[in-house]
C-alpha cells in the first residue's frame, strides 16, 4: 500500500486545513478567473489585489492573442486528471492551446511570497501540460513531435520577481519523454518501502507524509555528528535509521526549541564557506559558480530606449504600469507590431544591445563535482605571489 495513503488511513497525517495564506491565494486565483472570464471588471477587484494580479490578466489576454497566431482554445482554472493516476485532478491556472495543435501554453499564477517556484523542469507544470495534452488528444488533436510548449510561472508578489514570468519552452517530444520519468517514479513509489526510497527535495516539499517520512528523516540526521544531532540520544553510539525514524513528543519539542538556531547557524555556515573561498580560501568539496543572471533591463537609458522603440512600437503599447517596456516584453511586442528583432537592420540590433543591460549572476555555493566552472581557481597565497610578481616587473 502507498505510505502516504497508509499513515492517513491511520490518521497520522492531519486533513487539509485552509492557512490565511492559502485562503487569499484561492481569493486572488478567483478573482483573476472572474475577470479572464468577463465576470467582473478589473475596478470590482481590489486594489490590493489588482496591483499584482493585472500583469498576470494582460499576460493570460498576450498568451490569447499569440498562440496559434490567435486561433487558439483558452482554459481557464480548468480541472484536470493527472493522466498516471486520473483518480488525482488538478486546477490547471490558465492555458491556450493552438487550433492546430501546433503549440500549448500552460500559466500558473503562484500567489505566495515564500519559496520561489522556478519554471525550468518544474514538475507540477509538467503533469499539468502533459494531463492536459493527453486529454486534447484523446478528444482528437494531433501533437507533432516539434509542436511547441511552453509552461509559465507567474509569481508577482515574490521579492525575485522582475515584471515578466519565468518560462520552460521545449517541444512536444520532450515533455513526452519527461512525462516517462514522472510515470516510472509514481509507479515505483506505489510499491517501494518508504526506507528504501531517496528523498528528493522537490518531492519531498508537497508530500503530505515530509514530515513523519522516516526516509526522509534518517537522511537528513543519519550522518549528522552524535555531538550535534538532537534526535540521537547522547549515549547512542552509532546513529541509525530505526532510532531517527521516530519523531516522538520529545523531538518534536526539541526542533521547535532549537530549530531557528539552528537554521541561522546553517545559513551561517553557508554564506561563511560562500566568503571563504570567493576570498581565496579553500574548502574540500565546495566551490564557488556564477549563479543565475539577471533579468534583462535598460538600466539607466530609459529614454534612449524610448527613441529606438518610437517607430516600432506605438505608444499605446511601448509602456507597461507607466515604464517602458523590459526587453523582454518589447522583443514580443516587436513581433507583433513590426518584426522580430532578430529580423531588425543590423543598426537597430546594435543600438538594442548597447542598451540591454543585465547583472552578472551572484557567487552561489554548490558541490565540488558540479559541471558549472569554478569562480575561483587558485588560493589566497596564489594569488598573492601573482601581484607581486607583477608589481616585481616594474
Amino acid at each position: 500500500m502507498n505510505f502516504v495513503r497508509e499513515q492517513r488511513a491511520l490518521g497520522h497525517i492531519p486533513a487539509d486545513t485552509d492557512s490565511e495564506w492559502a485562503q487569499e491565494g484561492t481569493t486572488a486565483h478567483q478573482y483573476a478567473e472572474d475577470h479572464l472570464t468577463g465576470k467582473i471588471a478589473a475596478d470590482d477587484i481590489p486594489a490590493n489585489f489588482w496591483e499584482h494580479l493585472e500583469g498576470y490578466v494582460d499576460f493570460a489576454h498576450f498568451l490569447a492573442d499569440t498562440v496559434g497566431g490567435g486561433e487558439c482554445i483558452v482554459m481557464n482554472e480548468q480541472k484536470v486528471p493527472y493522466w498516471y493516476e486520473p483518480a488525482q485532478v488538478g486546477t490547471l491556472d490558465y492555458g491556450v492551446v493552438a487550433e492546430d495543435a501546433s503549440e500549448i501554453a500552460i500559466l500558473d499564477l503562484k500567489y505566495g511570497v515564500g519559496v520561489y517556484v522556478t519554471a525550468e523542469e518544474n514538475p507540477q507544470g509538467a503533469i499539468y501540460a502533459i494531463s492536459r495534452i493527453k486529454e486534447l488528444e484523446g478528444e482528437g488533436y494531433v501533437f507533432k513531435d516539434d509542436a511547441k510548449v511552453s509552461i509559465y510561472i507567474y509569481q508577482p508578489r515574490h521579492r525575485n520577481f522582475a515584471g515578466e514570468p519565468e518560462c520552460w519552452s521545449l517541444t512536444y517530444r520532450d515533455l513526452m519523454d519527461y512525462a516517462i520519468d514522472i510515470e516510472a517514479d509514481y509507479q515505483a513509489s506505489l510499491i517501494a518501502d518508504p526506507t528504501d526510497r531517496k528523498p528528493s527535495e522537490d518531492a519531498c516539499r508537497f508530500c503530505d507524509a515530509r514530515v513523519i517520512c522516516p526516509t526522509r528523516t534518517g537522511e537528513m540526521f543519519d550522518t549528522v555528528p552524535v555531538e550535534t544531532n538532537l534526535l540521537v540520544p547522547a549515549n547512542h553510539i552509532t546513529p541509525s535509521l530505526p532510532a531517527l525514524a521516530e519523531l516522538n513528543d520529545a523531538a518534536r519539542v526539541a526542533i521547535f526549541t532549537h530549530h531557528k538556531k539552528i537554521a541561522a547557524w546553517m545559513s551561517d555556515v553557508v554564506k561563511d564557506s560562500l566568503k571563504t573561498i570567493e576570498n581565496g580560501g579553500t574548502i574540500v568539496g565546495l566551490k564557488t559558480v556564477d549563479g543565475k543572471e539577471g533579468n534583462r533591463g535598460w538600466g539607466d537609458k530609459e529614454k534612449e530606449v524610448e527613441n529606438l522603440l518610437r517607430k516600432k512600437i506605438p505608444a499605446a503599447k511601448r509602456y507597461k504600469l507607466r515604464r517602458v517596456l523590459s526587453p523582454a516584453q518589447a522583443e514580443k511586442v516587436l513581433k507583433t507590431e513590426d518584426k522580430a528583432l532578430k529580423d531588425q537592420s543590423p543598426k537597430f540590433q546594435y543600438r538594442w544591445n548597447t542598451l540591454v543591460h543585465r547583472n552578472p549572476g551572484s557567487p552561489t555555493l554548490t558541490l565540488e563535482n558540479d559541471p558549472k566552472p569554478a569562480r575561483v581557481t587558485m588560493s589566497a597565497t596564489e594569488q598573492f605571489d601573482v601581484v607581486i610578481s607583477e608589481d616585481d616587473c616594474f
